[in-house]
């Protein structure tokens, strides 16, 4: 099911899809470390599809690691894909993109504008630090959106209360959708540790960002799916939400007119047959 082309082109998916984050989990099955996965780019773009398939997923996602590409802009804020890490991630999407289509989506996610400012300039996400960060930022999409994969996930993880939901951000993240509008790719912002999900959704209205995939909290917890929540959601202004599956949680219907809902992983999950359980209940529901 390709879930984002199908929205992309005003088609309802079927069902909510399933997307979780298995980098780790296909390392694990390729007996060798995450490190050493992340810096080979045929090791990687073979090893994720054979996770996604033994856990029925319905797109490849890589890169869910907020702080993956901060060694990279710490290095160099200017050419950063200089990096081995970060070309070894730009080479995977290449190849993931040839590999899946027209199977699976293809999605990357690469380090937040927030999160690049406080772990590689130790500053909250102002005028200032963001615009050290444009050059390097735009250039880096601009190299991943050629890749064409369906779409870009700029990973933020919400530290020492930091506020995002600014004009200055807004501005700045304007600026990237452009870019991934020009290469005709979607954009996507996910969320980790916010305070309640319902100031998040609300607040990171303001970004005009289509596509909003939320993490854990930071005590942990994920939203009550209530329809009240994703009516909000939806009034927002955000086009799909991604929720993650905790421990325990079977995956249930999501129904929103307007709001295309769909399951994503708290953050790196290696538990393969609790992910392989889930993506079966969801396939069942067809």
């Amino acid at each position: 099911m390709r879930f984002f082309e199908n929205i992309s082109k005003g088609v309802d998916p079927q069902r909510p899809a399933w997307i979780p984050f298995l980098d780790s989990l296909a390392a694990g099955m390729e007996g060798c470390s995450l490190e050493e996965m992340l810096h080979d780019p045929t090791l990687w773009a073979n090893a994720v599809p054979r996770a996604a398939r033994l856990v029925s997923a319905d797109a490849v996602a890589i890169g869910f690691m907020p702080g993956l590409c901060a060694a990279a802009f710490d290095t160099d804020r200017l050419e950063p894909w200089n990096d081995t890490l970060l070309e070894s991630l730009l080479e995977t999407a290449h190849r993931l993109v040839e590999i899946e289509h027209p199977v699976r989506d293809v999605i990357v996610a690469i380090s937040g504008p927030a999160t690049l400012a406080l772990r590689v300039l130790n500053s909250a996400p102002d005028r200032s630090a963001l615009d050290e960060l444009k050059p390097g930022l735009v250039k880096t999409l601009e190299k991943l959106c050629a890749c064409r994969p369906d779409m870009v996930v700029l990973d933020e993880y919400l530290e020492q209360e930091m506020i995002v939901a600014t004009p200055d951000f807004r501005r700045f993240c304007n600026t990237l959708k452009n870019v991934t509008g020009y290469f005709n790719v979607a954009l996507g912002l996910r969320v980790s540790g916010y305070e309640r999900a319902e100031d998040a959704v609300r607040d990171l209205g303001i970004l005009k960002i289509d596509h909003l995939l939320l993490g854990a909290s930071a005590d942990g917890n994920t939203p009550s799916l209530t329809p009240e929540f994703l009516g909000m959601t939806r009034d927002s202004g955000w086009k799909s939400l991604g929720l993650p599956v905790v421990a325990g949680l079977q995956p249930e219907g999501l129904e929103s007119p307007g709001l295309h809902c769909y399951y994503t992983s708290a953050g790196q999950d290696t538990y393969a047959e609790r992910l392989r359980l889930i993506g079966a209940a969801l396939t069942s529901r067809m």
